[in-house]
């Protein structure tokens, strides 16, 4: 039995129906707060960061950026996001686990 990537497990990752492809950035809204968009970006990062690395597929950050641009991407959210990779990069951060409590509830919220 073969196990699904972890890339299509993540939070922000979904299925679009009339989409060919996966939306890598779905349903992200901001919690009104500049602060906590920031964490919540920040925890995203991780997340993606995550699966990058257990995959081995760093397109998946490519894919996250375009759909980050077609929704429109809270701006506070993006920057977290960012920072944190950028700090991962630059080995400020391992790779650390996200805390899922974080964002699910905030800010990810299902379209019906």
């Amino acid at each position: 039995m073969s196990r699904r990537p972890k890339m299509i497990e993540l939070p922000f990752v979904a299925a679009v129906p009339g989409r060919q492809r996966r939306d890598f950035w779905h349903n992200v809204q901001s919690t009104g707060d500049d602060m906590k968009d920031q964490q919540l970006g920040s925890q995203l990062a991780y997340l993606a960061l995550q699966a990058i690395k257990a995959e081995n597929f760093a397109p998946l950050l490519g894919w996250i950026v375009m759909d980050m641009i077609t929704n429109r991407c809270p701006e506070h959210v993006v920057v977290g996001f960012f920072q944190t990779v950028a700090d991962v990069c630059l080995g400020n951060y391992e790779i650390p686990p996200a805390d899922v409590r974080l964002v699910v509830p905030t800010a990810l919220r299902v379209v019906k």
